[in-house]
């Protein structure tokens, strides 16, 4: 339903890119902007694509991005491709204005000519939007402000999130849970061949390896039962148009998709292969633990899953109102060699806290997102108690965003000239769409956000207190 809801935004988003975003309280939040960045911008390429602007850099790091048009694809070319097959070659330099660690541990310096084995788009609704997402491979592995070095990273868009930090503060409000497994994350302006794109978010990828999803790779000789035990990435609620290879069915129609391995060996990639013992032996987990959730396995559920990743992911889903709740292949799982089946990593909330009905936390909006595994378990008492139990633990995290000083009030300074930029050179996608009134300032947005939470603490834990399943029908 989200997919569509999606979908419907694009449509919106790109009438809107007709109406710049020019008042002058967007204008002003630009304040380290030349004039021509705080809103004066020339006639727009075309309707899909951005405006241009002047860009000068202000604190955040600017990501450059140097295609090479001349021996290989174009970039018009990769924007045209509906399933990413189409990549571009070139560099990348990292321009850092202040060094800082965003909170890794780590400052960071400026690197340049980084080489690009491809830089592709990504993502599935999100590559209909205007502002593209995409997906980096660089020849060699590369580490930003303390995070893991790899070869893979992403570029979040936000196209659908006027804040541009909805994705960030959840992982963060993850880190903040202790959850095993979270994907970092660093603002950032993006520049193409000389073409100021908007503010982005370059983020790890998910993905088996180290400072990822940090588990054992199986390879395509494991037989050993042992040995394939783990370590498996998997997703939910695949399309159709997943290879059948890679998509396992339970008895209760869970649909679930293998990321790595895939057991599809047409795709290509190192952990595209086929092996008849790892697959039969995941799909026979999975089947033992959907029944033991529902209290018709041979052990409890406990023997098959790490309740607190289940529950601290339902939490997250939950409060947050995420639109993409279990809907899409964004909610992934994990298991490792020896190890039971975790929730995780969280991915996937640009349409979180609610963004469809900013305003007020009426009748129609109180809901939160249902998937019958986890609707089953909230039964139990002992899984209950244990959400009530991280309940608190999310709650205190709450407690430090919307505080004086806070989270968001950081996020606020740090983002507010990029959100500026960003205006500028997209558009108030906001002003007529589906999802709220025109918003007039960054510091408004993040207000709604902020108010947004704070009504809906008090609602949730009121929910969470109740035993057995709590729904109100979605709108």
């Amino acid at each position: 339903m989200f997919d569509i809801i999606k979908r419907s935004f694009v449509l919106v988003f790109v009438l809107a890119l007709l109406c710049a975003c020019s008042s002058p309280q967007a204008q002003s939040n630009g304040s380290q902007q030349s004039e021509s960045q705080s809103g004066a911008s020339t006639e727009a390429s075309n309707a899909a694509g951005p405006k241009h602007i002047d860009f000068e850099q202000g604190t955040l790091p600017v990501m450059r991005i140097n295609v090479n048009e001349d021996t290989g694809p174009t970039i018009e070319q990769m924007h045209a491709s509906p399933n990413h097959s189409v990549e571009c070659t070139g560099t990348a330099d990292l321009v850092v204005a202040d060094k800082t660690s965003f909170g890794y541990g780590a400052s960071q310096e400026s690197l340049t000519n980084m080489e690009l084995e491809y830089i592709r788009g990504r993502g599935h609704s999100t590559w209909v939007a205007p502002k593209k997402a995409y997906k980096l491979k660089f020849k060699d592995k590369q580490g930003f402000f303390g995070m893991e070095k790899s070869k893979h990273w992403v570029l979040l868009a936000n196209a659908y999130d006027s804040s541009l930090v909805r994705n960030r503060l959840v992982n963060w409000l993850a880190r903040r849970m202790d959850m095993d497994c979270v994907m970092q994350d660093v603002p950032v302006d993006l520049v193409m061949n000389g073409e100021y794109l908007g503010s982005y978010v370059l983020c790890e990828h998910v993905r088996i390896g180290k400072g990822r999803v940090d588990i054992d790779e199986l390879t395509a000789q494991d037989t050993d039962p042992q040995v394939i035990t783990g370590g498996y990435l998997i997703s939910l609620f695949p399309d159709d148009d997943e290879p059948k290879e890679s998509i396992f069915t339970t008895s209760r129609y869970t649909d679930v998709l293998f990321e790595n391995p895939s057991f599809c060996p047409v795709n290509g990639g190192e952990e595209d292969y086929a092996n008849d013992a790892q697959r039969d032996y995941i799909c026979s987990y999975l089947q033992r633990t959907e029944d033991a959730i529902f209290g018709a396995g041979d052990a409890p559920y406990t023997s098959y899953i790490d309740a607190r990743s289940f529950a601290d992911a339902w939490l997250l889903q939950a409060f947050t109102c995420n639109g993409d709740a279990f809907t899409s292949t964004s909610n992934y799982l994990y298991k490792e060699r020896g190890g039971k089946l975790v929730w995780g990593p969280l991915w996937d909330f640009d349409l979180s806290f609610n963004l469809e009905h900013r305003k007020a936390l009426d009748e129609e909006c109180l809901y939160v997102p249902r998937m019958h595994w986890l609707d089953k378990l909230r039964e139990d008492k002992e899984y209950h108690a244990l959400l009530v139990e991280r309940w608190k633990k999310l709650d205190a995290a709450l407690e430090e965003v919307v505080r004086p000083g806070g989270v968001l009030d950081s996020y606020r300074d740090e983002m507010s000239a990029s959100w500026g930029n960003d205006c500028a050179v997209w558009g108030d996608a906001y002003e007529t769409s589906i999802f709220g009134d025109h918003l007039s300032s960054y510091e408004k947005e993040i207000e709604d956000l902020r108010e947004w939470i704070e009504q809906r603490r008090p609602w949730m834990a009121e929910q969470v207190g109740k035993t057995g399943v709590f729904y109100h029908p979605q709108p």
